[in-house]
């Protein structure tokens, strides 16, 4: 799909959203559109809604690349039973987006990030086997290390 086409469906959801569910914020961007609200019932209507609208349009959401959160406990128990196809979408504390990890609760998670020392370190071996000129290790150190290491 196009760009162009993308950000036309985006804008079009998210103003089906706000004139239904005024009270939640809508974000949408390409293919990824959530909804932030401050009610799970709320929240609820507002989700029909994007189904409702995607399904008219064709389109299908994937219940395993989708995720609800919340930031208390309660809220994520009253969020539970929400289903796409018959498919329940899961509640969780933690996930990965875009390659970058983030948590929705205290207990924090750095799952992506231990994946890319990890990387790091194994370049870095890898590295330290060849034989090499020094100067062209530092570079070659910079240019396969840190860019693993501090994108966070």
């Amino acid at each position: 799909m196009s760009v162009a086409v993308m950000a036309s469906l985006s804008l079009w959801c998210h103003k089906v959203v706000e004139y239904h569910h005024s009270g939640n914020t809508t974000i949408c961007y390409a293919d990824n559109w959530g909804i932030n609200s401050d009610n799970p019932h709320d929240l609820k209507g507002a989700f029909a809604t994007m189904v409702d609208f995607v399904n008219a349009l064709t389109m299908k959401i994937s219940p395993k690349k989708s995720w609800l959160w919340a930031l208390n406990p309660k809220q994520a128990r009253r969020l539970k039973g929400i289903k796409v196809d018959n498919d329940e979408i899961p509640v969780v504390k933690s996930a990965i987006d875009l390659g970058c990890d983030q948590n929705y609760s205290r207990q924090k998670r750095c799952q992506s990030k231990m994946q890319r020392f990890a990387k790091a370190k194994r370049v870095m071996k890898m590295i330290c086997r060849k034989k090499l000129p020094s100067k062209f290790r530092l570079t070659m150190t910079s240019s396969g290390i840190w860019h693993n290491v501090i994108w966070d």
